[in-house]
């Protein structure tokens, strides 16, 4: 019923536009219909956004004083990076073999919908790799045993284009630890990071560097437009090891409620594979 509404919402607006009654084929109807429904769905998304920016950061634990640091990514990481970017970009057609990014069209996250992004999947023993060296970095700087770092995702190489912008989200309360690695440019990309002291810090990353945050407790974006022709990242994210009653106990001793018992649930961004490619890994640590 409510699609019906919308759509004579958006029939009647149209109209009202040029002055002028008209009456609408049914395939017209049909695409008011579409277009209404998924301009609701986009509101309920960035709803949901808003919300999670308020609720989810003063729901998780603080692992860190400030919440993220910038370094140089481990040299033989590095290496391993350099090596799979420069032979998968090798040639003149390389970008034929990025894939699109399988984001949900309601997705208000990123502007994915005017300024599609890419992934250049990355292959699974390249990622084992890199799992080991990049969490030995992250257990450095957070303090935990790298054996009580379960990783979460490896995701590809995200590739974005000029006029990309990504608003202010914190991440999925599930998954507290992300790293962000520059793995080249053409030229630099502003990444903001809300710290703990509830500041909102200026990232630049240069190729070689990663910055690792506290996702859930720190909202992050990239509000302003990349001015270059393109910039590319390797994302991964990361959960200790009983997280999840680290988190419950943590929302009782503050009388905390969990945001699944808020009025719109956040459920997070899902994220497929784009046209059959793995764009995200799941590596468990075993050690």
């Amino acid at each position: 019923m409510w699609l019906l509404a919308l759509a004579l919402y958006a029939s009647v607006a149209a109209c009202e536009e040029d002055k002028r009654w008209k009456l609408h084929t049914r395939e017209e109807m049909e695409e008011l219909s579409r277009d209404s429904e998924l301009w609701f769905r986009r509101w309920l998304f960035e709803e949901m956004r808003e919300q999670a920016l308020l609720e989810v950061p003063r729901g998780v634990p603080k692992l860190t004083e400030r919440g993220f640091v910038v370094e140089q990514v481990n040299a033989e990481a590095w290496g391993l990076i350099e090596e799979f970017w420069s032979s998968a970009t090798a040639g003149e057609e390389w970008a034929k073999g990025l894939v699109d990014e399988d984001i949900p069209p309601e997705d208000t996250y990123t502007n994915h919908y005017d300024v599609p992004s890419k992934l250049l999947p990355i292959t699974r023993p390249v990622g084992k790799q890199l799992v080991e060296l990049i969490t030995l970095q992250l257990a450095n700087w957070t303090g935990l045993k790298a054996k009580k770092l379960e990783i979460s995702h490896v995701y590809g190489v995200r590739v974005f284009h000029e006029g990309a912008m990504e608003r202010m989200h914190p991440n999925r309360d599930d998954i507290p630890l992300g790293v962000i690695i520059n793995v080249a440019q053409s030229k630099p990309w502003p990444l903001i990071i809300r710290d703990h002291q509830g500041e909102d810090q200026i990232v630049l990353l240069n190729p070689g560097e990663l910055v690792m945050y506290e996702g859930g407790a720190c909202p992050h974006g990239r509000p302003a437009p990349l001015r270059g022709e393109f910039y590319a990242q390797l994302e991964m994210g990361y959960t200790p090891r009983r997280w999840k009653q680290s988190v419950k106990k943590y929302r009782t001793e503050h009388d905390i409620p969990d945001p699944a018992e808020s009025t719109i649930l956040f459920e997070g961004r899902p994220r497929g594979d784009g046209k059959g490619g793995v764009s995200m890994i799941s590596i468990k640590n075993r050690r």
